[in-house]
């Protein structure tokens, strides 16, 4: 869930329009609705009127950023680890959506084998 919607789901429980909500942060009923649809981002000042506004955080906000963020991370570790997987990555970025539906199918064949004889 991306920022809007996280704004949406937040006016929408505070029981709150998308007109009037314009009205409290200064900005128009069509910019909110662009904010929510993903069209547009509020700039700072309007977001930290928004969220408070909306009684919500940062964290709230950012959640699913950060958590994505977090598994980025870790892929990059992984690539640091172990820079064949970059190799493969190079390989895969030339096949067409099939050919890699079918290196999935045999990496967690691979998996699952290995798995079950453990």
């Amino acid at each position: 869930m991306g920022i809007g919607q996280r704004l949406k789901e937040a006016r929408i429980a505070k029981n709150i329009t998308q007109e009037d909500l314009a009205k409290y942060v200064g900005v128009t009923k069509g910019a909110i609705g662009n904010y929510e649809a993903g069209i547009s981002s509020p700039r700072d000042s309007i977001l930290i009127k928004l969220m408070e506004v909306l009684q919500i955080d940062a964290n709230y906000i950012y959640q699913d950023y950060i958590h994505q963020k977090d598994e980025n991370q870790q892929r990059l570790e992984a690539l640091h680890q172990n820079p064949r997987l970059g190799l493969l990555f190079d390989h895969s970025s030339k096949m067409s959506k099939e050919d890699v539906d079918v290196m999935i199918r045999f990496a967690e064949g691979i998996l699952k084998e290995r798995d079950g004889n453990d």
